[in-house]
């Protein structure tokens, strides 16, 4: 189904700002002229789920392209749009390719199911989260990921991602790439942590229909599972798309633990509330 894109980012952005993620600065553009994309991926997660900690994973092996949030029109998509002085969504997505793609051809991408959603709806000139169709949504995914593996992320723990992502949203502290201890948070809250927590059930849905309806069995990535073998996880992922991981390099993850002893009893107070 052939679709445009249009978008007009809207923003007020510095363009001298720092990065709202350190990977979308220009230290990590690739050079140009390496050809077309050979092989694509997305990674379908839900927030708190270790889409992140995989994501990094894969692009500190260095063939695995730099996979982020590109399609964030609250963040990613504003800053690197401006930043590349890009003249409309066909030029911001040629310019992923050219800056974002390893030399061996590999392009990955990450995104939560609102974030593809808002992004669907905004390039076709609706609203962020118009009602929108299937094909539309899948079309426009094929534009910025052609022909794409599919590696969805979950987590085993859903009390623990929904206070997880709760104090995220709270507290505006989405990652730690250092070794300071994690500060003050906020008091317990059944009803905010219960919203986060229905959030991540729905979306989880929307993915498995999505799944369904484009008739692709994704790999399957459980975090849990996931940082318990942490090399063997990104290996299997580099042989699902297609990367022999016999040549790989796997680095030990650079990102820190946000939970802590209080965070942890909120999520085993929540999990008590919630199941009576």
């Amino acid at each position: 189904m052939p679709v445009c894109l249009h978008f007009d980012p809207m923003t007020d952005r510095d363009a001298s700002a720092p990065a709202p993620y350190d990977l979308l600065a220009a230290d990590y553009d690739l050079p140009t002229g390496r050809g077309p994309v050979e092989r694509s991926y997305i990674i379908c997660s839900t927030p708190r789920s270790g889409s992140t900690l995989l994501a990094e994973a894969m692009h500190r092996t260095e063939q695995l392209g730099v996979p982020a949030e590109y399609i964030d029109i609250g963040a990613s998509l504003p800053y690197l749009y401006e930043r590349w002085e890009c003249a409309g969504l066909d030029e911001y997505v040629s310019r992923l390719h050219d800056h974002r793609t390893t030399d061996n051809g590999v392009f990955g991408v990450k995104t939560h199911w609102h974030q593809l959603l808002q992004f669907t709806n905004v390039s076709q000139g609706a609203e962020p989260f118009a009602a929108t169709n299937f094909a539309v949504i899948s079309a426009v995914l094929q534009r910025v990921a052609p022909q794409p593996a599919y590696i969805f992320v979950t987590r085993r723990d859903k009390e623990r991602q929904a206070v997880s992502h709760w104090l995220a949203a709270t507290t505006e502290k989405w990652i730690n790439l250092s070794d300071d201890p994690v500060g003050d948070i906020p008091p317990y809250d059944f009803e905010g942590i219960e919203r986060f927590s229905e959030g991540i059930d729905a979306s989880e849905e929307d993915w498995e229909r999505f799944f369904a309806l484009a008739g692709v069995e994704p790999l399957r990535i459980v975090y849990e599972d996931f940082v318990a073998a942490y090399d063997e996880t990104v290996e299997t992922a580099a042989e699902y798309v297609g990367i022999d991981p016999g040549g790989l390099t796997v680095s030990p993850p650079r990102m820190r633990r946000q939970s802590n002893e209080q965070s942890r009893e909120y999520a085993h107070r929540y999990r008590k509330e919630r199941t009576g």
